[in-house]
């Protein structure tokens, strides 16, 4: 068990492997990937990371949304549910959709209240995978 995400939630979903390979598909070559806490984010997808995916991913561009949420500065812990909560915006509870949902509505604030024209840099990927994996 890892976050509330148990056995009995992932029985019968696609394996992990299979979801990375198609994901990497879909995925622009330009991409940045926003992740909140994207150290942990990284860590996690590497350990699972089919070897073929290797080099895509570790050439990735990532954006940490928690710097974006430090900048904005309306909670303490910068943490997404603490976040989801202060905005009004549900109850985020590491899931996918739902986090992620709660990510873009963050990135959309901080672009509706002129963040990122003060800020240019929060816009700029802090660095590839590679050196987050490092």
């Amino acid at each position: 068990e890892l976050n509330g995400i148990t056995n009995e939630l992932v029985t019968g979903a696609p394996s992990v492997r299979n979801v990375l390979l198609e994901f990497f598909r879909w995925l622009p070559n330009d991409a940045i990937l926003v992740a909140h806490n994207a150290f942990f984010a990284v860590e996690s997808i590497s350990l699972v990371l089919p070897t073929e995916l290797t080099q895509d991913f570790l050439s990735l561009r990532v954006l940490d949304s928690v710097n974006v949420a430090k900048l904005i500065g309306v909670t303490k812990n910068n943490k997404l549910r603490t976040i989801a909560l202060h905005f009004g915006w549900g109850d985020s509870v590491h899931r996918a959709l739902p986090d992620s949902i709660v990510v873009s509505k963050l990135m959309q604030h901080a672009s509706s209240i002129g963040l990122f024209e003060c800020f240019p840099e929060a816009l700029q990927p802090a660095c590839t995978a590679e050196v987050l994996h490092g």
